[in-house]
């Protein structure tokens, strides 16, 4: 391969994320195959760390992709083997073309995923706080319930709902008949006098 005369070695995989291209004979290289890791905004071609302080959760990813934006269609090339590594240290091992994994983590640990294949070994670490926990709501307080003592019925109680009224006439020195009488009297001259 060392005089080859216009050739294209574009969109290939060529067993790392950057390949040394001392090759003679070929175009220049510009675009090729990488395995891609991610989380959330993060998308490394190399190894990474991300301490997250206010993100409680988090999408780790796999996938074939592109040193630089472009069209392409990986099952052209031939079958390439990678495998994963899941932040459980579950292992998936499959055809580089159409393979894609993501894994949903939370909670105060740190995470990896990592990605091999060939001469490339590439692992993002993930570190997530520990989700606060929510406030705890104050409980109302439970009024105390009343232990009426007998001796004393006729003390008010704090409770407004709990006051019991009690209600009866008092004694006066004119009768209820006596009032009636005169009142009827009363009327009786008057309607006489007229």
């Amino acid at each position: 391969m060392d005089s080859v005369a216009n050739n294209s070695a574009e969109l290939n995989w060529w067993g790392l994320n950057f390949p040394n291209f001392n090759f003679t004979g070929f175009n220049p290289i510009k675009t090729w195959y990488v395995l891609k890791l991610s989380a959330e905004e993060i998308e490394t071609l190399k190894n990474a760390t991300k301490n997250y302080q206010n993100r409680y959760n988090a999408t780790l990813k796999y996938e074939l992709s592109t040193n630089i934006p472009t069209e392409h269609d990986p099952n052209q090339l031939p079958e390439f083997m990678v495998t994963i590594i899941g932040p459980n240290r579950e292992i998936r091992t499959a055809d580089i073309c159409n393979t894609s994994l993501s894994y949903f983590v939370k909670g105060k640990v740190v995470y990896s995923i990592q990605s091999l294949s060939d001469d490339e070994d590439i692992i993002l670490n993930v570190s997530l706080p520990q989700e606060p926990e929510p406030p705890v709501l104050p409980v109302p307080p439970v009024p105390p319930i009343p232990n009426p003592d007998k001796n004393e019925t006729n003390k008010t109680k704090k409770n407004p709902i709990e006051n019991n009224v009690n209600a009866s006439m008092k004694p006066t020195s004119i009768h209820i008949l006596a009032i009636i009488l005169v009142l009827l009297a009363s009327l009786g001259l008057t309607y006489k006098k007229q």
